[in-house]
């Protein structure tokens, strides 16, 4: 994945998938810079969305979590849907 970014920065899902493997490792700074590149990137592909919010649950930023479960909300597709209204039920949002 870190070579395919370094050949083209502008690869959302690449981003997107360095950032799950950076937090499985415990890099969670890094995560979520690769997460907000992804947003950056594709900022209407709800499930950009939904790992920081996972992460921003995690650390206790119920508000900044129940933000990026919102904007997962309006996505198209009816599971990341329902991940960002799991997500906000866990962050104790509506």
């Amino acid at each position: 994945m870190q070579k395919s970014l370094e050949a083209d920065a502008k690869q959302p899902l690449a981003h997107e998938v360095l950032g799950q493997l950076r937090e499985t490792v415990g890099k969670i700074p890094e995560a979520v810079s690769h997460y907000r590149a992804a947003i950056h990137l594709w900022p209407d592909f709800g499930k950009t969305h939904l790992n920081p919010g996972m992460v921003l649950a995690r650390q206790g930023d119920r508000g900044g979590a129940a933000a990026e479960f919102r904007l997962a909300q309006s996505d198209a597709d009816p599971q990341v849907r329902q991940m960002a209204v799991a997500g906000l039920a866990a962050a104790g949002a509506r």
